[in-house]
């Protein structure tokens, strides 16, 4: 599926959503992806995840592949979970908010390895 989801319950991505996500709880089913910002009181995942996490509670279960930025109030990670990219409490001093500092902030930070090829690639032509 294509397009953002917006849910005053809960979400259970049992295939593909390449969109934002809006919900109270959403649940990431093995072998399911979601790419794109998410925003719930509860994440838990059990498949593949990339983009902006913010929830209040973020729960990776073992068969988790996340990639992606997760802005937490409570976090727990089973054993065989894989992350990649970063993890920051919702309380972060450093804590982004939609205004054009933060726009500012990614272009001169990039968060995923493609975002760092672009980068590489804009400032030198010549690089691989």
């Amino acid at each position: 599926m294509k397009g953002d989801l917006e849910s005053e319950g809960d979400i259970h991505v049992k295939g593909k959503v390449f969109g934002n996500i809006r919900c109270k709880l959403l649940i990431v089913e093995v072998d399911a992806l979601v790419e794109g910002g998410v925003e719930a009181e509860e994440v838990i995942v059990r498949g593949n995840a990339k983009g902006t996490i913010r929830a209040d509670r973020v729960r990776l279960e073992k068969t988790a592949n996340v990639d992606s930025e997760i802005r937490h109030n409570s976090f727990s990670a089973e054993e065989g979970a894989r992350i990649k990219g970063s993890l920051r409490s919702k309380d972060d001093p450093a804590k982004e908010s939609d205004t054009d500092a933060t726009t500012s902030h990614r272009q001169r930070s990039p968060r995923t390895t493609e975002d760092i090829a672009r980068a590489v690639q804009t400032s030198n032509p010549d690089a691989a």
